[in-house]
């Protein structure tokens, strides 16, 4: 009897400290309110409904899915599964969920299973990528959204708008240049695929990984799809593996990196009309599985849903589709100016965008 009563209380206690954190959050986002520009309550059934859309169209292009949407869809199932895990939740908003994860579960199983018996050496790097998608490993290492802080704009909305401003000129141009950045595309789907010669680990063993990925991860482009790039390896280590690259402490400290030189880029974007909303996307959908809640503008989500087609994927700008490089190199645009990239990282964006909200305000 005392043992249960002490189990009890060790219960109850817990309970009780969920609901005060969950309690704060819910008055620092209310009080904040527009000037953080967060995603609010109200906002969660528009985004759970573009993502049903989305899992709509790929399930009328099942055969069309690669392993940038593949992921997009991978990323969905983490978020959405962590909300189930952590919160209670209305009944109706628990049976939408489990309803979109099924769906979604299913694309994703079918996406697994065709690309099996190959012998195409791209597609077998695509298939050790695969084989690090394990859901509850990456849900257990998911961060739950830190409280929002109210940052002060690194630009001044207006002061570099317009396509005209040299200064974005030079960025889109660098930004073209893909086979300058370190890592290379190539040389980051390399590195994510090697790293499934490491046995699942824990946290505090090191991973084995070659001379040129850490040479990538130490001395690589400071901007763009660079940075996405080498955060996605840290992610893969962690969360696909369960091993340290440096150690623990290390390897959040060069995340936490990435991400700040992420978020000022965002804003970058963000201030001259969303013009490379891929990259925006990107580095939203990556950074909030590390709990980094100040991507998450509603303003951003806002415009994001503006690049929904009708039928459910998402697109970028019709000159930026054909120019921006396919991480994982298997890539399939879509009728409409569509593109699967794209629709992944909106897609993941929603998911974390869903998980927010449940996680603040729930």
């Amino acid at each position: 009897m005392l043992v249960c009563f002490k189990i009890c209380l060790v219960i109850f206690i817990a309970v009780g400290i969920t609901q005060c954190v969950s309690e704060i959050n819910k008055r620092y986002v209310n009080d904040i309110g527009s000037a953080q520009d967060v995603p609010l309550k109200t906002d969660l059934h528009g985004y759970l409904k573009s993502l049903r859309r989305t899992i709509k169209y790929c399930s009328k292009r099942k055969n069309d899915i690669d392993i940038n949407l593949a992921f997009g869809l991978f990323l969905i199932h983490v978020n959405l599964k962590s909300c189930l895990k952590t919160n209670i939740l209305p009944i109706a908003l628990k049976k939408e969920l489990n309803n979109l994860l099924e769906d979604n579960d299913k694309l994703f199983q079918y996406f697994k299973k065709r690309n099996l018996n190959t012998t195409d050496p791209d597609i077998m790097k695509i298939n050790n990528i695969i084989t690090m998608m394990k859901e509850i490993s990456w849900v257990d290492h998911l961060q739950r959204f830190r409280p929002v802080r109210v940052l002060t704009p690194l630009f001044e909305p207006g002061s570099h708008v317009g396509k005209n401003d040299p200064d974005w000129k030079d960025y889109l141009n660098k930004m073209l240049d893909f086979e300058r950045w370190t890592p290379s595309p190539e040389i980051s789907t390399f590195c994510i695929a090697s790293l499934v010669v490491n046995p699942v680990k824990t946290p505090e063993l090191k991973c084995e990984i070659s001379k040129i990925c850490d040479h990538m991860l130490k001395n690589g482009t400071n901007f763009g799809y660079a940075i996405t790039h080498r955060f996605l390896f840290l992610l893969h280590a962690r969360s696909g593996r369960g091993c340290s690259v440096y150690s623990p402490k290390m390897d959040r400290r060069i995340r936490q990196e990435f991400c700040r030189r992420a978020y000022e880029e965002a804003e970058y974007i963000a201030i001259h009309d969303y013009d490379y909303i891929d990259l925006l996307l990107e580095q939203i959908a990556l950074c909030t599985l590390d709990g980094h809640s100040e991507f998450l503008h509603r303003s951003w989500l806002a415009r994001l849903l503006r690049h929904q087609a009708p039928h459910g994927c998402f697109g970028e700008y019709p000159q930026r589709v054909q120019n921006r490089p396919n991480v994982f190199k298997l890539e399939h645009s879509d009728e409409d100016d569509c593109n699967n990239h794209v629709t992944g990282v909106a897609a993941a964006t929603l998911g974390a965008a869903v998980r927010f909200i449940i996680e603040i305000y729930y």
